[in-house]
């Protein structure tokens, strides 16, 4: 029977509920921390794994006290939305021009998809409800030569 060789690594469930848990301002650091810890106790697997378990669940209630005191002060310190909005915006231009082909392909595609999604949307108004978008029907040219039923 083979048996698996234990894994020199710290839990996964107890990495990504720290990394749920913190604040991403302490969250590399906090990890880094433990899992230098974790690999000075790797003579012993079992020892270490359990180790790493006992300090992620004794750090669960500080990470959440962290990510409720930076909550609050984010608030307090006057971070307005449209501080956060307009960052966005600066970021995602200086993005586009880091790569204009991007940028070009990307809103022509938006631009398609924007007026194939309007032009569908009109013409199945039209047969669902019978309404058309223009005052006088009569004078739409048609296909056949002859005003539309719904005219």
């Amino acid at each position: 029977m083979n048996r698996r060789p234990v894994e020199h690594r710290p839990p996964r469930w107890a990495e990504r509920l720290l990394g749920l848990l913190l604040p991403w301002q302490y969250r590399d650091e906090h990890l880094g921390d433990l899992h230098e810890g974790f690999q000075r106790r790797t003579e012993d697997p079992r020892i270490a794994r359990a180790w790493y378990r006992r300090q992620v669940l004794r750090s669960v209630p500080a990470a959440l006290r962290l990510r409720y005191q930076t909550r609050k002060d984010e608030n307090h310190q006057g971070t307005r939305i449209m501080e956060v909005i307009l960052q966005d915006l600066r970021y995602g231009l200086r993005s586009l021009m880091k790569s204009p082909s991007f940028a070009i392909v990307s809103t022509v595609t938006l631009a398609l998809a924007i007026g194939v999604n309007t032009s569908v949307f009109s013409l199945v108004s039209v047969i669902i409800f019978g309404t058309s978008p223009c005052r006088t029907r009569r004078r739409l040219p048609s296909r056949g030569g002859s005003t539309p039923s719904w005219a």
